[in-house]
């Protein structure tokens, strides 16, 4: 009975030594700096999912626009001092709101950018199924 509790407690103290040994390496490897080549991919990354505010339809790593090189500019220097992606992404929405996203989020405010698409559709199929009918109608009529 004596070593059986031995055996147990050795076998929680190394599950507890492993666990802290994980949460260490998981904090040293957070702390890390990101090599410049992965914040410039990351940069990228964040270009193209962002709409320039001046250009029509144009992403932040295709628009010519001074703005949107002053934006490429500043969400490279975010990410250079350590900023996640989400957190620039959330600082230029709050800036310039949903419209700088290319898929902007199901909210109140755009819930009919994403429901009337479908609603056209719908509607478009019902008047040509209703054409294709009076069409066959008159034909049988005739």
């Amino acid at each position: 009975m004596q070593s059986n509790i031995h055996w147990q407690r050795l076998v929680f103290m190394v599950f507890v030594l492993y666990l802290g040994i994980a949460f260490i390496s998981a904090l040293i490897k957070a702390q890390q700096p990101l090599s410049p080549q992965l914040i410039q991919q990351q940069a990228y990354q964040l270009y193209t999912e962002l709409r320039c505010p001046v250009c029509q339809g144009q992403s932040l790593a295709e628009s010519p626009a001074e703005l949107a090189a002053d934006m490429r500019a500043l969400i490279l220097e975010r990410l250079s001092l350590g900023e996640k992606p989400e957190m620039v992404i959330a600082f230029l929405k709050d800036r310039y709101g949903d419209a700088i996203l290319f898929h902007p989020p199901f909210t109140g405010r755009t819930y009919l950018l994403w429901i009337l698409p479908f609603v056209v559709l719908i509607g478009g199929g019902y008047v040509v199924f209703r054409r294709i009918q009076q069409a066959q109608r008159l034909n049988r009529d005739t």
